[in-house]
């Protein structure tokens, strides 16, 4: 199991004695995680989705389709309340097609960014970009929007300045290139002023808060190898290398998108792994800070990733392959993160690829990328947030402190033996003294267990 407590921004993680994590998430009667298939089978574990959430709640996730020999599409796919719905073409059919980003619109619709090639006419090929209403029910092609006409792989991120123009950003040899508006006829800003390869895995976040933006990228440019992040509105800036990101100049390569998010209430986060061979730490930078947070520690540690919600709560997730799927969620002033909870992998996942996820003030929708035995596909769940609860025991009673990131938790029932009890405002219940596991239940969160003895 990973170690979970409660953590304060810019201290060291510290294990609260006496503490102990939620883990379990299931929704079914048997115990089992609820997952809904999202893509076709057909994948393959280079695909990354784009989700994005619009005002009537609906996530919008777009998605490559291999949809015959030397023809790609981009796909989209509803997912309302957990229901998964029917499949439309947002845009092709291409030659090749990239991973897509997607960014909300201010009319209340969402647009699509990928690298595209026709394979008949160059100079229409590069980054591509398609939008869409609210409704997803028609979409208008934009056509070729960066400036360059070279072939973009997956490495295309998006986002949205203060001033509501879309900017986005690509990576291929040489070049990590930047874009603001959709004028191909603007030209494309390359960031690798070295010319030395290689960017991967661009994406761009920009705060309503502090009015500013950053791009964040893996490098493994010679001398350069890490993961980086850099100024981009409303000035350029210098690349600052992401702390305590490497092991003597080395590290575990990501294989997604840059994990970055603006937060609402101000701050820019950046979530990942650290530790060479292996990554056995997950950690949480706020930029411009001097050393990161660290979240949680594990075996194997992979598919880091960070989602934020509307009231300035971070959610980090990740995978430790030796021990399942987890993720753990801040306060509302993301100073301090709750317990990490342990969630189930899809029915007869075999392997996992990468973990994306959108987070509402309840929960996070969770999407992830699985191998199962005839397929490789994207699959959605739900998870909430976790319960910390400690526990003090004197000669006659056992008392339990609920707390969520470091808030007390009230109404929280806390089965003991043969007698439940219910947490005052503080968070706290007692119980008659004696050895066993207790059972911690609250609506809207994952059930917590502790074992006293």
């Amino acid at each position: 199991m990973l170690a979970a407590v409660g953590v304060v921004i810019g201290a060291a993680l510290a294990v609260s004695p006496g503490s102990w994590a939620a883990t379990d998430t299931s929704d079914d009667a048997d115990g089992a995680q609820s997952w809904s298939q999202v893509t076709d089978d057909d994948g393959k574990n280079t695909d990354e989705v784009a989700v994005v959430r619009t005002d009537d709640g609906a996530l919008h996730v777009l998605w490559r389709k291999r949809a015959a020999a030397n023809q790609e599409q981009i796909q989209h796919t509803p997912v309302t309340d957990g229901d998964v719905g029917d499949t439309t073409m947002a845009s092709g059919p291409w030659g090749s097609a990239g991973n897509p980003a997607a960014i909300l619109t201010s009319d209340g619709g969402f647009r699509i960014f990928f690298g595209g090639l026709t394979g008949t006419n160059a100079s229409a090929d590069g980054v591509q970009s398609a939008s869409t209403t609210e409704a997803a029910t028609a979409w208008t092609q934009s056509g070729r929007v960066s400036s360059t006409m070279s072939a973009i792989g997956d490495g295309v991120g998006a986002g949205t300045r203060p001033d509501d123009v879309p900017a986005f950003a690509y990576a291929y040899s040489f070049v990590l290139g930047l874009h603001f508006g959709l004028d191909p006829g603007t030209e494309d800003v390359n960031l690798l002023q070295s010319r030395q390869c290689c960017a991967y895995f661009p994406n761009l976040a920009f705060s309503e808060t502090d009015g500013d933006g950053y791009i964040a990228w893996y490098s493994n440019v010679t001398g350069q190898e890490g993961l980086w992040v850099q100024q981009i509105w409303p000035t350029l800036g210098t690349a600052t290398a992401v702390p305590e990101a490497t092991v003597d100049g080395k590290l575990v390569p990501p294989s997604q998108r840059s994990p970055i998010e603006a937060r609402a209430g101000g701050g820019t986060y950046y979530a990942y792994c650290a530790g060479y061979p292996t990554c056995t730490e997950v950690k949480l930078w706020k930029v411009g800070d001097p050393a990161p947070v660290d979240v949680a520690t594990g075996k194997d540690v992979e598919d880091v990733n960070l989602a934020a919600d509307p009231d300035g709560r971070l959610w980090v997730m990740w995978e430790d392959t030796a021990e399942g799927l987890f993720a753990a969620r801040t306060n509302e002033d993301a100073d301090e993160i709750g317990a990490v909870v342990q969630f189930d992998r899809a029915p007869d996942a075999e392997d996992t690829w990468k973990l994306q996820g959108d987070a509402t003030s309840d929960q996070l929708d969770v999407f992830a990328w699985f191998t199962t035995p005839n397929a490789l596909a994207t699959w959605h769940t739900a998870v909430l947030p976790g319960l910390t609860v400690e526990t003090a025991k004197t000669k006659k009673k056992v008392t339990f402190s609920v707390s969520d990131a470091g808030e007390p938790v009230a109404g929280a029932k806390v089965a003991f033996k043969k007698k439940t009890v219910t947490t005052n405002s503080k968070g706290v219940a007692s119980a008659p003294a004696g050895k066993g596991t207790a059972t911690i239940t609250k609506s809207g969160y994952t059930d917590a267990v502790a074992s006293v003895k």
